[in-house]
C-alpha cells in the first residue's frame, strides 16, 4: 500500500456524486431500526423532536439535520467545520438554509438563553443543550438502557461473565473479532493489524474507491464507548493514525449522518452484551451506509 495524490477533478465528481446521501438520513435510520438496531437513537432524537413549540420548529430541525449530512458528506478533500462556515474548496453543495442560521446567530436573532453557552445555530437544539440536564435525565438514560436489553433479548446476544474484569487489550480483541463476525459475510476486510485501532474497508464498485470503517477506540473500552467514524479513500491508500487525514478523500462520524447515534455506540461498561449490541450497530450501520453510497458512486 502507498500514499496518494488525489486529481482535483476526482474529489468535485465524488462530492456531486455522494452528497444526495444526506437527504436519505430518515431512511438510513429506518433501514437500522427495521434491522433490529438504534433505536436509542430514536428515542434520544424523539425527546429533541417533543421539544420543538410548533410544526415549523420540527420542520426546521429535521432540515438542519439533513442540511448537515448533505454538507458534510459534500466536504471531499478537505476539512468541514458547519458551525463555523469552513468548507473544502472541492464541495459540490452548500446549504443556503444552514447559511442563513449561521447569519441569525452572528446578528443576534439567536441567543443563548441559559448558563452554557455553545457555538450551535439551530435554535431548538441550541436551546435544548444550553438548557443543561433536566429532572428527566436520569430516567431517560434508564430508559435507554431498556431499549438496549430488548434489542439485545431480540438478537439473543450472550454474556462473558468476565467481562467486568477485562482490560482495554482484552477488550479491543473481542471487538475486532465482534466486527468480524458483522463484516465477513458482507465483503468487508479488516486492514491492520494494530493493537490500538480498527479498520474495516471495502472496495466500490467502480473499483476505485474504498469505504472504511475506522475506530480509534483502545483507550476508550473500560469506560463505555467506541470510537468510529467512516469515510472513503483511494483504492490501496494506507489508513493509520498517522496517515488517516493525508491519504482519505472523506472522513464522517455516524452522528454526521445519524443525530444522537452516540446513544448507540456508547455501553455500559460492565455490559459485555452493550458492548456487543454497540458493535454490531456500528457494523449494520456502516453497511447500510456503503450500499447506498456504492450505488451513487459511478
Amino acid at each position: 500500500m502507498q500514499d496518494f495524490v488525489i486529481p482535483n477533478n476526482d474529489l468535485r465528481t465524488l462530492s456531486e456524486q455522494i452528497y444526495v446521501l444526506g437527504a436519505q438520513w430518515m431512511e438510513i435510520n429506518d433501514e437500522l431500526n427495521a434491522a433490529g438496531y438504534g433505536e436509542e437513537s430514536s428515542f434520544f432524537r424523539r425527546i429533541i423532536e417533543d421539544s420543538c413549540v410548533s410544526k415549523e420548529d420540527l420542520s426546521r430541525l429535521h432540515k438542519y439535520w439533513g442540511e448537515w449530512a448533505k454538507e458534510k458528506l459534500a466536504g471531499v478533500g478537505g476539512q468541514t467545520d458547519i458551525l463555523r462556515g469552513v468548507y473544502s474548496p472541492y464541495t459540490a453543495f452548500r446549504s443556503k438554509f444552514i447559511d442563513s442560521l449561521r447569519d441569525d446567530l452572528l446578528n443576534g436573532k439567536i441567543e443563548s438563553q441559559g448558563k452554557i453557552v455553545t457555538r450551535q445555530i439551530e435554535p431548538t437544539l441550541k436551546k435544548y443543550i444550553e438548557s443543561g440536564p433536566s429532572p428527566q435525565t436520569k430516567s431517560n438514560f434508564e430508559k435507554s438502557r431498556s431499549i438496549k436489553k430488548s434489542a439485545i433479548a431480540d438478537h439473543g446476544m450472550q454474556v462473558i461473565d468476565e467481562f467486568p474484569a477485562l482490560k482495554n487489550k482484552e477488550r479491543f480483541k473481542l471487538l475486532r473479532e465482534r466486527y468480524c463476525l458483522s463484516f465477513d459475510v458482507c465483503d468487508f476486510k479488516i486492514d491492520t493489524s494494530s493493537k490500538t485501532y480498527i479498520v474495516f474497508k471495502r472496495v466500490t464498485t467502480n473499483q476505485k474507491w474504498e469505504f472504511f470503517l475506522f475506530d480509534d477506540c483502545f483507550a476508550n473500552l473500560e469506560i463505555g464507548q467506541l470510537s468510529p467514524m467512516f469515510g472513503l479513500a483511494y483504492r490501496g491508500s494506507k489508513l493509520s493514525l498517522k496517515t488517516l487525514q493525508l491519504n482519505s478523500v472523506l472522513r464522517f462520524s455516524p452522528e454526521d449522518i445519524i443525530p444522537y447515534f452516540r446513544a448507540s455506540r456508547n455501553f455500559a461498561w460492565d455490559s459485555h452484551q452493550e458492548f456487543c449490541l454497540a458493535a454490531d450497530t456500528i457494523a449494520r450501520l456502516a453497511i447500510i451506509i456503503f450500499q447506498r453510497l456504492d450505488r451513487l458512486i459511478k
